[in-house]
């Protein structure tokens, strides 16, 4: 686990969160895949869903269900996925590799197909039973849509930095956002060259 004082999700900007509750914020991901991509994210630093308590699991589902609803009221499908400790959002601090519950959400057709490594089994899941499937199996990816939840627990199976995001981006025709750091760095170069030029003028 990261050192708490550096994570990223402790650095958030205010006009990014969408809704507060005791132990979870709901926030607009500041680097999207879609319109209308967010994230649910823990306001104290657990690595995953599978590491929350039963209080904080029933919150959390209290949310995702109401979101749930949201979505369809707008979308005819929409997908949501987890890094249980697989892989990462490939954030590092002092060498260490970030683990921070943030469970993505974001509207796509029920007619895009998801090419998942095949090697990876997948097991029909509620979210109030991933801790003890995290707890048998350890680290995890978490893949779903409004009809389903699949956990697919990694062994041996080298699960590379933002997978599942790549996964997505791939099929629904965008490659080029599959790397969110690329777009971050992306976002701070036009920022300082906007900078540059008014300090020019």
């Amino acid at each position: 686990m990261c050192n708490i004082f550096n994570c990223l999700f402790f650095e958030l900007k205010e006009n990014l969160i969408l809704k507060k509750t005791d132990n979870f914020l709901v926030i607009s991901d500041p680097y999207p895949i879609t319109d209308e991509h967010i994230m649910i994210i823990s306001k104290k630093h657990y690595g995953c869903i599978g590491e929350l308590d039963k209080q904080q699991l029933h919150e959390l589902s209290e949310i995702f269900k109401d979101l749930k609803s949201e979505y369809l009221n707008r979308h005819d499908d929409f997908v949501f996925y987890e890094h249980g400790r697989a892989g990462t959002c490939g954030i590092k601090m002092a060498n260490q590799e970030c683990h921070h519950l943030h469970l993505h959400i974001l509207p796509i057709a029920s007619y895009v197909t998801l090419n998942i490594n095949k090697d990876l089994n997948r097991n029909s899941a509620t979210l109030d039973a991933i801790p003890d499937l995290y707890n048998s199996h350890g680290q995890y990816l978490l893949l779903g849509r409004a009809s389903q939840c699949n956990f697919m627990p990694v062994y041996n199976t080298q699960i590379p930095s933002h997978y599942l995001r790549s996964v997505i981006c791939h099929a629904i025709g965008s490659p080029e956002k599959s790397n969110w750091q690329t777009i971050a760095e992306h976002q701070n170069l036009m920022q300082d060259s906007n900078q540059h030029i008014r300090y020019r003028a």
